[in-house]
């Protein structure tokens, strides 16, 4: 099954774009950062589940610490 192009919009064959473009030096973008980023920054995970409920930085710290008001306030 052929794709359908819109009227306005040419199709593109791969080999005219790598002919069009030179990435033979190209160099991945952040990786002379990495470690700078890595120690400046704590990168956790969230299941899915989780990342609805936490969708922002700050209401997963908000909750941490009110997690830890309310465990101090039961020791």
């Amino acid at each position: 099954m052929k794709k359908q192009l819109s009227k306005n919009k040419k199709e593109t064959p791969m080999n005219d774009i790598s002919q069009e473009y030179d990435f033979s030096k190209a160099k991945r973008v952040g990786t002379k950062y990495i470690k700078k980023l890595k120690a400046g920054t704590n990168i956790v995970i969230l299941d899915p589940g989780l990342q609805k409920n936490f969708p922002t930085s700050e209401s997963v710290n908000a909750a941490l610490r009110l997690f830890l008001q309310i465990r101090q306030a039961t020791l």
